[in-house]
């Protein structure tokens, strides 16, 4: 190999040495690297069971990308994340594990609990964060994240128990009662299912017709309960609950008034009556009393419900009449009150037959709340009365209170008014001989019109759902599919089941109270979705320095496969000063290189879902510089020893890239002489020897290659201060021009540390860089040469190149 040297000119010998130092440290300028491994996580059973077998687990399998030979325990952190709950359906796993020295890999094992819970299956997913040791990092990719399914071995969502119910059961109720099946249910049904009833007592989930519409009941049977519910997609129930039989008495009829209310008391028409005809409809069998009448009458019931009324003093009679309850012991008993009005029946103009109703005329009127109605009694009736008689409206059937007549037909208020004909003998101030046709009995009934309320429902997955609503007391609710349909889906309950549902269905209630309805009301049963996120597989990798190339800005949302709406946070940060802008963009001027994790978190859930989170690795990386942008990276001028920051190290107009070469481990070298051609200029001739340096393998030595050249002829006594002692027989030994002229010469040699390794007196130039140790290090050392001519000793630096 033929090697860099120079001659020490005593007039140049500062600038050379300035220069070579400089050459030096370019070219030896060492560089430390060191591989780092790449840890990753994967699921080696990615299945997880509830229950039997025991031993179905999920096992991760951590796996450093490389044995561990740091000479101690690597650590790697992980979160978890995934629908599955901690603590709860599986074994806690902790944040970390420890991998000992000479070990590659770690398993963490899975175990789910064995509830008695309906879930459905869950998943667990495992994401590698970070390492305490530099020579190990996290993929960032899908290589560091891992996912379990845990199986639910629970079945139907409905779940495995009947719907317990209390104890004592009422059986036997009225008829008119409505019946809340459920109030006897002491436990809510499961999440995603229903509370339903049926009359089956094996119920098919797939025939949901076969389901009563509502668990209010109006007639008895024998009833099963049940929780309705899914199981993978299909309908299923719980084990089933029978109910005792319930049975329904029906309730007596009290009847109603009817215009055979009058008697006489004299002899021109009948003085019997029979007062069973005062009613129509009623349950007959029943027991008459007379609870009021006017002093001194002396009647009595006789066994047929008749009662005579000769010689007895005019007025009203009043009675009550009570049906039988022997076969209806579950109703409240009832009376209705009977006014007999007994006069002397002179003959009457007024006529035997009361004013005729218009059936067609409404009775009943929905207002609300504080308002009043405005109807005229005149339109319920177009008889027309007898010559000598008009028709009078009353708020009594007894014609003779003339201190309740009407004086306008038009009423404000509900109640029970009476028309009749009456013949006042012109006398219209004095009743005594006054006779009035039979009653015509006019009820009105005035409804306020109901307000109702109702509460919605939501799952987080298709299912069922019970909408609620109430309304003014004594009113019924009604369901409807649309806002103007007018078959109701159920009636009468303030519960409704939907059939399973995949989407968000808006339903409609109504109440009615009497015949007065209240405006429908849309209830939303909202089917909600979990929001999803999910970390790129693409390496989120950045520099710490500016203008390299990969950027020092990133974007933290390019991490993920979605534009979805939520929040970062720093979840590692080695520096601890890391900040996300308000665009979620991280600085990572400055920082050092290895992983930072961040973690999203999505903002868009709806109750009762719940946001979902992810975590990416942002990794900084040894970047590649190129400042002088000349085709070589820094890293890469400095390991060759060109300047990154001169295109043209050598200033020779040629670009450091070309002169190095499409071989970055072997560089151009021309003349070999250990310079590559990128440092070694091919304009410049520092020894003048008429070879330009590029093309000289000894530089500073006008010798080599021609010593005829007209520089070789120097003075003598010179010391060439650079050799290399390969045994290629060029250059080999330290030279001394003239070194024969002479004799008496003595040099010393030292290393750096000042420590003498070669000595010699009559030194003949053949001295090749060794001492009593054998060969010495490439390197700079430093001689003191004596010519023995009276000369000064001169000193200076050699170099060895080997």
């Amino acid at each position: 190999m033929n090697t860099l040297y120079q001659p020490i000119d005593r007039t140049s010998c500062a600038n050379y040495f300035t220069r070579v130092v400089l050459v030096i440290g370019f070219i030896f300028l060492p560089l430390f690297m060191s591989a780092q491994s790449t840890v990753v996580v994967t699921a080696t059973d990615a299945i997880a069971t509830e229950g039997t077998p025991a031993d179905d687990i999920g096992v991760f399998e951590i796996d450093l990308g490389s044995v561990n030979t740091t000479g101690g325990n690597v650590v790697v952190n992980f979160v978890f994340s995934g629908t599955a709950t901690s603590g709860t359906d599986y074994t806690d796993l902790g944040s970390n594990v420890s991998i000992p020295n000479g070990v590659r890999t770690a398993q963490l094992t899975l175990i789910p609990t064995d509830d008695a819970l309906f879930e459905g299956n869950e998943s667990v997913q495992i994401r590698l964060t970070s390492t305490d040791n530099t020579e190990f990092t996290i993929a960032g990719n899908s290589s560091s994240d891992a996912l379990i399914t845990l199986v639910d071995n629970d079945g139907c969502s409905a779940g495995a128990t009947a719907p317990p119910v209390i104890n004592n059961i009422p059986t036997r109720y009225c008829s008119g009662i409505e019946v809340d099946l459920s109030s006897f249910v002491t436990r809510a049904a499961p999440s995603g299912t229903t509370l339903r009833w049926s009359t089956d007592a094996t119920p098919d989930p797939d025939d949901e017709a076969s389901f009563l519409d509502a668990s209010i009941i109006t007639s008895g049977g024998n009833f099963y309960g049940f929780y309705y519910g899914t199981e993978n997609g299909n309908a299923c129930i719980s084990p089933v609950v029978s109910l005792p039989t319930i049975s329904f008495d029906t309730a007596p009829s009290l009847g109603t008034l009817s215009s055979n209310n009058q008697a006489c008391n004299q002899g021109f028409f009948s003085t019997t009556l029979d007062l069973d005809s005062a009613l129509t409809g009623e349950t007959t069998g029943g027991v008459w009393n007379l609870i009021e009448a006017p002093l001194g009458q002396s009647t009595s019931i006789n066994g047929l419900n008749r009662v005579n009324y000769f010689g007895q003093p005019s007025g009203s009679y009043i009675y009550t009449y009570t049906p039988s309850y022997a076969g209806a012991p579950s109703c409240p008993v009832e009376s209705i009150e009977v006014t007999i009005f007994v006069t002397e029946c002179t003959p009457c103009d007024a006529g035997n037959t009361p004013p005729q109703l218009n059936t067609d005329v409404p009775t009943e009127f929905c207002v609300v709340d504080g308002e009043t109605i405005s109807q005229d009694l005149a339109a319920y009736t177009d008889s027309t009365a007898p010559a000598g008689t008009r028709l009078v409206w009353s708020r009594s059937n007894d014609y003779t209170r003339m201190d309740v007549y009407l004086t306008s037909t038009v009423v404000s208020q509900e109640g029970t008014f009476y028309a009749f004909f009456l013949n006042d003998e012109g006398t219209p101030d004095d009743s005594d001989d006054d006779c009035a046709s039979p009653v015509l009995s006019v009820s009105l009934v005035v409804n306020e019109k109901p307000e109702i309320a109702a509460t919605e429902n939501a799952l987080c997955s298709e299912g069922i759902m019970t909408l609620e609503a109430t309304a003014t007391a004594g009113s019924v609710i009604n369901w409807y599919a649309t806002m103007d349909s007018t078959t109701p889906l159920e009636e009468n309950t303030g519960r409704f089941t939907t059939p399973n549902l995949t989407q968000t269905t808006t339903y409609y209630a109504e109440a009615v109270l009497g015949s007065c309805p209240s405006d429908r009301i849309p209830v939303i049963a909202t089917i909600s979705n979990e929001p999803v996120v999910q970390a790129s597989t693409t390496l989120l990798n950045v520099c710490n320095v500016a203008g390299a190339d990969l950027p020092n800005v990133i974007d933290l949302n390019t991490g993920l496969t979605q534009n979805v709406s939520g929040t970062w946070v720093v979840t590692s940060d080695p520096t601890n000063g890391l900040t996300i802008t308000g665009t979620d963009t991280v600085d990572f001027i400055n920082a050092p290189e290895g992983n930072y994790t961040f973690t999203f978190t999505t903002d868009t859930a709806v109750a009762p879902c719940s946001d979902a989170s992810v975590t990416i690795t942002v990794t900084v990386v040894e970047c590649i510089l190129d400042t002088d942008e000349d085709g070589l990276t820094d890293s890469q001028e400095n390991e060759l020893g060109t300047n990154p920051n001169n295109v043209d190290s050598d200033d020779d107009g040629i670009l450091d890239a070309i002169e190095v070469g499409d071989d970055l481990e072997n560089p151009l070298d021309e003349d070999n002489d250990g310079i590559i051609d990128a440092l070694d200029s091919n304009t410049l001739d520092s020894d003048s020897d008429g070879i330009v340096d590029q093309l000289d393998p000894g530089n500073f030595n006008p010798c080599i290659p021609n010593t005829s050249a007209g520089a070789c002829d120097r003075e003598c006594g010179v010391l060439f201060n650079q050799f290399s002692p390969n045994s290629d027989g060029i250059n080999d030994s330290l030279t001394i021009s003239c070194i024969e002229s002479y004799p008496n010469n003595s040099i010393e040699i030292f290393d750096r540390y000042g420590n003498q390794v070669f000595k010699a007196e009559r030194y003949q130039n053949n001295w090749s860089g060794t001492s009593k140790n054998g060969d010495l290090p490439k390197g700079t050392y430093y001689y003191v040469l004596n010519l023995g001519d009276s000369s000064p000793i001169t000193k200076g630096w050699i170099q060895i190149i080997r």
